[in-house]
């Protein structure tokens, strides 16, 4: 069985980490994934972000055709509130390359 499933989850930071980690690669077309995420963080919590989920978008910025140096950006710049569109596979076999986590 093979799908996808498209939907956006609102964290609200309070001055604390989002608990994500994130990898990809620099390649602009390679996809960008949540490879960690933080024991009882507030990504966590939410119990709607997995490891394995694919990040399509940073506060309605696309993350299309852009290496996860941007992405790092985005979270970066984010504020305390943040939206991430994730697409989630039925099929998980991600490659994970570099990483980054945002605690």
């Amino acid at each position: 069985m093979s799908g996808s499933i498209i939907y956006t989850v609102e964290l609200k930071r309070f001055n604390g980490p989002l608990g994500i980690t994130i990898s990809g690669t620099e390649e602009p077309f390679d996809p960008i994934f949540i490879s960690g995420l933080t024991k009882k963080g507030l990504a966590e919590r939410t119990g709607a972000i997995h490891i394995g989920d694919r990040v399509l978008a940073i506060n309605g910025v696309s993350l299309k055709g852009k290496p996860l140096s941007e992405a790092i950006h985005l979270l970066q710049m984010a504020g305390e509130s943040v939206t991430l569109k994730i697409k989630k596979q039925a099929d998980r076999t991600y490659p994970l390359f570099g990483i980054f986590a945002f605690e």
